[in-house]
């Protein structure tokens, strides 16, 4: 497809008034297109402040982290607790899209800059605002940082040694979570608000804690709880079915090595791969054809990895069970990603020439791209008050940005409502996508192989009693409000019946390995020619390009591979936690 030349969310302008649990909203949304107008005080900003420096050397142009997260914006200087600050502002408001904020509740009313005094001026503003505990409840005074976040949403409660206390998860996971929610639901809103007649703008209201809650929907499922009385702990190297997550290797680094136990042919290649090793012993016998006998096993599966990896370094193990299909991946630190060759290919890391500071800055690109839309080219992060004339003298010059597409006249209840998603989703990472696409009004359509049905039916917490593939916890949990379809996709039959959903739809979602869908026939190539304005989300744990393409994992061994792994618990620790998907 030829590429287009305007980035998705050209000529939409971004207010940036966040502090540090939103900066992440504004790259976001830099990145896709936007003008993001970066608002600070005129002494600059906090983030200016924080460590670590350029090359050590102290200065409010070399925080490292403002160069990072205000990169693809512009900057004003201005003060909102002043009079000519807040008129400033006001006139700034009126021309431009979204409005991102982090103050307590009722510290932007007090200043009459609130959002019922913005949406009067600007009634299309997309007002978002993020603080810790959200603008309703008991708690919507309270204050918080990141370790807040994270503490009162369980996910630090899980994380760690039983032995220790809680870890803080690194790398400021509770800013983060809260800021990829708010961009999901400023998107959302921008589609209602284009999709409506009346052009009405929204609140978009983010609670740090209930955003950081979301990552323990698999480890400490509520239904641990509820269902058996239990309070999930926190397991180390351990997994939640008993067995152990990390080992490490001959040259002293670590691996994630999962074999999922109730997936046969994943069995079978353990197996083989331990019969050439000589380490199969005690593996003889049909008892361990059973997934029941296996899991009650698991220290002897345990040790057997452990004597597996013992013996080779690290990059052995991980492409050699790569290339039995095993769910094997590196324990990487940032060196390690730094020289990684599959990030290398993707063009993930890039250095570019800062125009101030007169040297190279290595930064990261987003973890997506599109077939025929640009990302937008990157801008350095702005000096302090580097763009006050040319924003502030264009600001009478615009207006917000126009629908691009003509407005619904239906008469719609939920953003999303009318629109169609085919979703091959397994496991938690796709499924959980589509079910924030459903929660929004979409039809999702959950598309199952006879022969292979989604893995997550059988693996973690169940209710009491006999267990059946519809009753599991977090199966549930990532498919609420679908349908539900299976056909035996290796049958031409069944394939004719998934491109009829696929004509009758907008979107489609996989998060298989490249390879999986175009196996099927129903690669996007063959899917524009269905229907050739179909949206489709490949979502492979490696992407779509680059050496590794084919690697597969479950959420563990990609938290492993991001640094995630290394960047949590304490120094005289192995690398471990339970940060999930």
């Amino acid at each position: 497809m030829a590429p287009n030349s305007e980035p998705q969310l050209s000529g939409l302008r971004v207010i940036d008034l966040a502090g540090e649990s939103g900066l992440f909203v504004g790259r976001q949304l830099g990145e896709l297109g936007a003008d993001v107008i970066r608002v600070e005080p005129p002494e600059g900003d906090a983030s200016r402040l924080r460590k670590p420096y350029l090359e050590g050397e102290v200065g409010i142009e070399r925080s490292l982290y403002h160069l990072h997260f205000n990169a693809n914006k512009r900057g004003v200087t201005l003060d909102i607790h002043c009079p000519e600050g807040r008129e400033r502002l006001l006139s700034l408001v009126e021309s431009s899209d979204i409005l991102v904020e982090t103050a307590a509740p009722g510290e932007m009313d007090e200043l009459g800059i609130g959002y019922d005094d913005l949406k009067t001026l600007n009634p299309g503003l997309l007002y978002v605002t993020i603080t810790p505990f959200g603008q309703k409840g008991p708690l919507r005074n309270y204050r918080g940082n990141d370790l807040i976040g994270v503490a009162t949403s369980g996910l630090m409660y899980i994380n760690g040694f039983p032995e220790d206390p809680p870890n803080q998860p690194g790398a400021e996971q509770g800013y983060h979570m809260a800021s990829l929610v708010a961009v999901s639901g400023t998107l959302t809103a921008l589609v209602a608000r284009d999709r409506d007649p009346t052009h009405k703008g929204f609140r978009i209201d983010v609670s740090m804690q209930e955003a950081a809650s979301m990552a323990t929907l698999q480890t400490a499922n509520a239904n641990i709880f509820t269902w058996h009385g239990q309070i999930p702990k926190r397991i180390g190297l351990k997994t939640m079915t008993g067995g152990r997550s990390l080992y490490q290797c001959l040259d002293g680094k670590w691996i994630s090595f999962t074999v999922p136990l109730g997936t046969p042919p994943l069995w079978a290649a353990f197996v083989r791969w331990l019969e050439e090793e000589g380490l199969d012993e005690p593996f003889s016998g049909d008892d361990w054809n059973d997934a029941g006998y296996r899991s009650e096993r698991a220290s002897v599966i345990t040790a057997a990895i452990t004597a597996l990896t013992s013996r080779y370094d690290r990059a052995h193990i991980f492409h050699e069970g790569q290339r039995r299909r095993m769910l094997v991946m590196p324990v990487n630190d940032a060196r390690d990603l730094t020289e990684d060759d599959h990030l290398r290919e993707r063009l993930f890391f890039s250095a570019t020439n800062h125009p101030h500071l007169g040297q190279l800055i290595t930064d990261v690109a987003p973890p997506y791209r599109f077939s025929a839309t640009p990302i937008s080219a990157r801008r350095a992060a702005p000096k302090l008050g580097e763009h006050n004339q040319e924003v502030f003298s264009q600001m009478a010059d615009r207006e917000p940005r126009k629908s691009p597409n003509p407005p619904s006249t239906a008469n719609r209840g939920l953003p999303l409502d009318g629109i169609r998603v085919a979703d091959f989703g397994w496991m938690i990472a796709g499924p959980a996508t589509s079910r924030i696409l459903a929660d929004f009004g979409a039809e999702v359509i959950k598309i199952e192989s006879q022969a292979r049905l989604d893995n997550i039916r059988a693996i973690g917490i169940q209710p009491p009693g006999p267990g059946a593939i519809d009753t599991n916890a977090v199966f549930n949990d990532v498919n609420t409000s679908k349908r539900s379809v299976t056909l035996n996709m290796n049958h031409p039959r069944a394939i004719e019946l998934v491109k009829e959903i696929v004509r009758q739809s907008d979107f489609v979602t996989n998060n298989f390995t490249p390879e999986r869908m175009a196996r099927w026939g129903l690669g996007y190539d063959e899917i524009r020619r269905v229907k050739p304005d179909i949206i489709m989300l490949n979502m492979p744990v490696m992407g779509s390009s680059g050496p590794y393409k084919d690697y597969g994992s479950y959420g563990n061994g990609v938290i492993a591979y991001s640094g995630l792994s290394m960047s949590m618990g304490f120094p005289d620790r192995p690398p471990g936690g339970s940060l999930p998907n």
